[in-house]
């Protein structure tokens, strides 16, 4: 996932309930990677297990934006 993925995604996940909550009700990391392929976010498991710390800024602009959104 390309580091603005990444952050759309999180960002997604702080402001949009239903998105959040779809992603918390996968049982497993390959249901949870496919969800967020199927949402349209360039993923790998690697991202998922990645230790980095991605700092999300809320914004108007990332806020509840997904990955083809501007």
């Amino acid at each position: 996932m390309s580091r603005e993925s990444a952050v759309s995604f999180l960002a997604r996940m702080r402001c949009d309930h239903a998105f959040s909550q779809n992603v918390l009700d996968c049982k497993d990391p390959e249901s949870r990677l496919s969800f967020a392929r199927s949402e349209g976010y360039n993923v790998s498991r690697e991202d998922f297990n990645s230790g980095d710390q991605i700092e999300v800024p809320m914004t108007t602009k990332n806020c509840c934006v997904g990955p083809n959104e501007d």
